[in-house]
């Protein structure tokens, strides 16, 4: 099967928007602001270290790609990136991680107007199949199986190193898959 860059179930360019007040800012000062009417951001102060922010993605598609929007204001940042996580709890076991999607680089400079950049994450492999999308909510021990995984949840995670003087404010977060699970 052909995946574009950008599909949506519906076949609509839309993507599927994960709600910002979801999101949860740690290392740093996050903030939820508005910036004028209808335009809302999660902004990072200007700090030297190293914050990240992060979504639960809970929307029950295969994933294709998803878009962010965001600007960085003052100075460029070190390192901008995305990730995306599965975390599985065991009673009695150590949390258990697996790297859905490896931090992919993002666009890190200094930009006036916002960015909408698009990650591609078709070519992530959920359970060692090539070039097969990342199953978001279904927690499949198997793309072909119905057996779902217990107490398991998803994140996007959006990492940075600010080297003292960038100022992040991030718009919002678009899902598009190929299939709702």
């Amino acid at each position: 099967m052909n995946y574009s860059r950008k599909s949506s179930i519906s076949g609509a360019s839309a993507g599927i928007p994960v709600p910002m007040q979801k999101a949860m800012g740690f290392v740093g000062t996050w903030a939820f602001t508005r910036n004028a009417a209808g335009d809302y951001s999660i902004n990072l102060t200007a700090a030297g270290n190293s914050p990240f922010l992060v979504f639960p993605l809970d929307r029950g598609i295969r994933l294709v790609s998803m878009d962010l929007a965001y600007s960085i204001g003052t100075a460029d940042l070190t390192t901008l990136t995305a990730a995306i996580y599965r975390r599985r709890m065991v009673s009695g076991s150590l949390v258990a991680i697996t790297q859905l999607l490896a931090p992919t680089a993002i666009p890190k400079a200094q930009t006036t107007n916002i960015l909408v950049t698009n990650v591609p994450v078709g070519a992530v492999i959920a359970v060692g199949q090539p070039l097969h999308p990342v199953e978001i909510g279904a927690h499949e021990n198997d793309i072909n199986s119905t057996d779902f995984w217990p107490d398991t949840d998803e994140w996007l995670e959006i990492a940075a190193v600010n080297p003292g003087t960038s100022v992040l404010k991030v718009y919002g977060v678009w899902l598009y898959g190929d299939k709702q699970i």
